[in-house]
């Protein structure tokens, strides 16, 4: 027979599924916003990069400033893919963890208007897709630097060096919003979560009376 503690375990249970559905349709929001924020981020930077290089542009053979341009346009284009690339879903999101494996803590809430340190060096690494295209090209482009990057949940991927961008960033109103939305769903689950090992804690002391009245 179900008791009001089985009962409690249900309700709070549906809500955390609840929950967890409203955050993974709020993270794919926001890695769609953040292709965006990207794929804008890399035209200001070439344009701040052509300004940083005087003349390098126009002393490029016709046909390779228009190849510049076609992979700077690809990059963007690519812009939601670069994303989720280093966005790896189990390293960010605390709804793409399994419930039932070992947790790990999460924080949302931004820095100022860079990301939560967890999700910052993401978006760094992202940026800095842009550097080869630059530099192959014969442009100075500062505010990258390289960094090692291993890649997660792969041990035996050896790490690699890959440019990452060193400076600081403004994320969109978008990203910011959508993230906040997502801080409150993570708060409200971190809550339902507490509420359960409370009903568990409830349920052993009620048994533990019993046994008592029992002995």
């Amino acid at each position: 027979m179900a008791t009001k503690f089985d009962q409690a375990r249900v309700d709070i249970r549906s809500q955390l599924s609840d929950l967890r559905r409203e955050m993974a349709a709020c993270h794919r929001d926001f890695i769609g916003a953040t292709g965006l924020f990207l794929g804008l981020w890399f035209e200001e930077q070439v344009r701040r990069v052509l300004s940083e290089n005087p003349g390098r542009f126009g002393e490029l053979p016709p046909e390779t400033r228009s190849q510049v341009k076609l992979e700077v346009c690809g990059l963007i284009d690519d812009a939601d893919r670069i994303v989720r690339r280093f966005f790896i879903a189990e390293e960010v999101w605390w709804d793409a963890i399994d419930p039932s494996g070992a947790r790990r803590h999460f924080e949302y809430e931004m820095n100022g208007t860079a990301l939560p340190e967890h999700m910052d060096e993401p978006i760094r690494f992202a940026m800095g897709t842009l550097l080869p295209i630059m530099e192959r090209h014969g442009f100075n482009a500062s505010g990258f630097a390289i960094r090692r990057y291993t890649q997660p949940n792969n041990y035996r991927h050896q790490p690699e060096r890959l440019p990452y961008y060193r400076q600081r960033y403004h994320c969109s109103a978008q990203m910011t919003q959508g993230l906040q939305f997502y801080a409150n769903l993570h708060t409200a689950a971190l809550a339902a979560e507490r509420e359960l090992v409370e009903v568990d804690r409830d349920e052993a002391r009620s048994q533990d009376q019993v046994l008592w009245d029992q002995a």
